[in-house]
């Protein structure tokens, strides 16, 4: 029932933040979000650590919490992009950078300076503090070469 609520509140217009995603599922509340906000800022630890450890969420909502919002970070970061004139596109979440895939159209768009400045601050608006844009270009599906690659080196 939680994890039910957890995925919908995520899908809700609004949600993407980790504090946000919790309290629209109704799993804590403006209290305790506050309470253990400030211990993550006076620890300097992460606020999903620190709701765990106050017995608020225990570590599969958190999970589940964590995998919402990065989609909907993804998402709102790929339409903010595309709304630039980026037709093919993929932003890849690595913690705090964003990896930009475009195909060479696109990049072009990019190396716009106000396009550029645009996106880099519309990103880290969302929470990534690095922004960047892969040269090799329009990568779709290249997650399954690492895995190859992988795959090999343990054969």
């Amino acid at each position: 029932m939680v994890m039910s609520k957890i995925k919908q509140s995520a899908h809700q217009e609004g949600a993407g933040k980790l504090g946000e995603i919790l309290l629209e599922a109704g799993v804590i509340n403006k209290d305790e979000l506050n309470a253990a906000l400030a211990i993550s800022q006076e620890q300097s630890r992460r606020l999903g650590e620190t709701l765990v450890e106050m017995r608020l969420i225990n570590p599969q909502m958190l999970n589940a919490a964590t995998a919402a919002d990065v989609l909907i970070r993804i998402a709102r970061a790929e339409t903010f992009i595309n709304g630039l004139g980026v037709r093919r596109l993929r932003v890849r979440h690595h913690e705090d950078i964003a990896r930009i895939e475009a195909d060479a159209e696109g990049m072009a768009v990019l190396f716009d300076p106000d396009r550029r400045n645009q996106v880099v601050k519309y990103l880290k608006e969302l929470g990534y503090t690095y922004v960047t844009l892969d040269l090799a270009g329009d990568c779709a599906g290249t997650a399954h070469e690492a895995w190859n690659v992988e795959a090999k080196l343990h054969r």
